[in-house]
């Protein structure tokens, strides 16, 4: 099964050797779910312990457009890797930011100077 530790380390360590071994060519990551889903990545956002944040291309012939999904780590069916030339390609999967780490069972705060309903309904 994946898990975050896949995510943010296998997964990664991966992507950058086949990066140096295939000079000229873009890392495509498909991320493959339960029910025949097949997401398009274009990075890592968010990782917990039961759930994987990834950003994915919205559409296949177009990358300048994407949209974020939650998934749980049970839906993952298959993580699938390939090198494309970059003339047929000319973006990819990207590590450039790492993602941020949800700590297990605890509750994300909302950034400094931001208001939540809460505060505004007292």
């Amino acid at each position: 099964m994946f898990d975050r530790v896949f995510f943010s380390t296998i997964l990664p360590e991966h992507v950058r050797s086949e990066v140096a071994a295939n000079h000229g060519k873009v890392p495509v990551i498909e991320l493959h779910l339960v029910g025949g889903t097949v997401l398009d990545l274009c990075h890592v956002v968010r990782l917990s312990d039961t759930w994987v944040a990834v950003a994915h291309f919205c559409r296949e012939d177009v990358f300048d457009d994407a949209d974020v999904a939650f998934i749980p780590y049970g839906t993952i069916v298959r993580v699938s890797l390939s090198m494309r030339d970059s003339k047929e390609r000319e973006i990819g999967f990207s590590m450039t930011t790492p993602p941020l780490a949800t700590p297990s069972g605890e509750a994300v705060l909302p950034a400094a100077g931001t208001t939540t309903r809460t505060q505004l309904e007292n």
